[in-house]
């Protein structure tokens, strides 16, 4: 049960990084809202590592 609710919380903070960008800088939500490529690198650096750690858990 502890591990599972780990990777349940896990999931839930990965939930944040479904939305990819559509090829010409921007997010699409709720509005437009600029994303610098900088900040798409860090958003996927902090993806990997959220996808580390589920992997790490499910072992």
């Amino acid at each position: 049960p502890e591990g599972e609710k780990a990777i349940e919380g896990a999931l839930e903070e990965l939930g944040r990084f479904a939305i990819l960008p559509n090829g010409t800088g921007d997010f699409s939500k709720e509005g437009l809202e600029w994303i610098t490529p900088e900040m798409v690198d860090e958003e996927y650096a902090a993806y990997r590592r959220h996808r580390e750690r589920i992997a790490e858990l499910s072992r």
